[in-house]
């Protein structure tokens, strides 16, 4: 009896104590353009990227390099998720947003959406461990096997406000 304790119990603990795993995976590709041009001179699509990006919390602005840049914009990833036990659940996202007005040589502009993106994950990657998830913000190009993907949703709609600003 005491030597089939001594098989069992491990496989007991075994089962008992494993944690479940987490994956953590990124949707298909979904490309847009993130940049546009504007048939209108620098100044006045300037001033309406500034206007639109009211809304977000601007840290830098230098019109002379026609560079804007956002502090940390939280929301939820339309490409990141974590899939645990069947069950898949899109990360919190963080992204800091760079727009960088260019005059064209014909009097038009480009505008060009870029965002630094960083996910909230769960860091603890021992499927023995049974407690809580230990979640940190992480950049996305640091995480092993996970490619840096944007839906470009964020930079489509900034983008589609600077062209309705234009038009009014």
């Amino acid at each position: 009896m005491r030597m089939h304790l001594t098989r069992v119990l491990p496989l007991l603990l075994l089962i008992f104590n494993t944690g479940c795993v987490t994956t953590i995976g990124a949707l298909g590709e979904q490309r847009h353009d993130i940049s546009r041009n504007y048939s209108a001179p620098f100044d006045k699509t300037w001033e309406a990227v500034v206007d639109v990006m009211q809304r977000y919390p601007v840290i830098t602005i230098e019109k002379a390099s026609g560079l804007l840049i956002t502090d940390w914009v939280d929301g939820i990833s339309d490409v990141y998720y974590e899939e645990s036990v069947g069950e898949r659940q899109m990360l919190k996202d963080r992204a800091r947003l760079n727009i960088k007005v260019s005059p064209l040589s014909n009097g038009e502009s480009r505008v060009t959406v870029n965002q630094y993106v960083k996910i909230y994950v769960n860091t603890v990657t021992n499927p023995l461990y049974a407690g809580p998830p230990i979640r940190e913000w992480q950049d996305v190009s640091g995480i092993k096997d996970l490619p840096v993907r944007t839906s470009s949703k964020r930079e489509q709609e900034i983008l589609d406000a600077i062209d309705i600003k234009l038009k009014q």
